[in-house]
């Protein structure tokens, strides 16, 4: 008699790493669905072992196929996210201000990462001010030599290195003057438009 080994009934450890039972066991939801199709801001959450990472997974993979969309995940490390906090807690104090700091230094990382989209596409010549984007990068390469969280951290240690001293209510203005974020939000849409792609950022 030949014997089969069993292996791991119970499936992995985690259900996103367990490729076969997500594909053969995930049910696809109203919410799911909410979450593929919507082009709003929708946070998950749910305590740990909850489904989250098998949920991010799904929706992104479906996201993904969708024509033209570019998917761009952030799964921070511990070191970076506790050295980013600390970063920011030199600054401010307030949950407001440490809000308003966080959000633009995100806004940098996004738009800087949909930047990146758009100078590799082979469509990029189309665009109508395309030099701001180069311009852009070039001038700020300290920057891109950085992804994820470690680029929103570079971003605010840049600005904090450009303002000594700088107080906390006047940081957020910092930021965006230093990185222009207004034009290069208004230029990183345009482009997306002209190439047909739309970033679509999970966090």
């Amino acid at each position: 008699m030949t014997t089969l080994p069993l292996g791991n009934l119970l499936g992995e450890a985690t259900a996103e790493s367990d490729e076969q039972m997500l594909k053969d066991a995930f049910y696809e939801s109203r919410s799911y669905h909410e979450l593929v199709l919507g082009s709003d801001y929708r946070f998950v959450v749910g305590r740990r072992g909850s489904g989250k990472s098998a949920l991010f997974q799904k929706v992104a993979a479906a996201v993904g196929k969708q024509p033209g969309a570019v998917v761009l995940g952030e799964h921070p490390t511990e070191e970076k996210a506790l050295a980013f906090q600390h970063e920011v807690e030199k600054i401010a104090k307030t949950y407001t201000d440490v809000r308003h700091i966080t959000r633009l230094t995100w806004r940098t990382q996004i738009l800087t990462s949909g930047l990146e989209v758009i100078l590799e596409s082979y469509k990029a010549d189309r665009i109508e001010d395309l030099s701001f984007l180069r311009e852009f990068r070039e001038k700020h390469r300290a920057l891109f030599v950085h992804t994820g969280m470690a680029r929103s951290l570079a971003a605010l240690r840049l600005v904090v290195a450009a303002n000594p001293g700088i107080s906390a209510i006047e940081f957020p203005e910092r930021i965006a003057e230093h990185f222009e974020l207004g034009r290069l939000q208004n230029e990183v849409s345009a482009a997306l438009q002209v190439i047909k792609k739309k970033i679509v950022f999970f966090l």
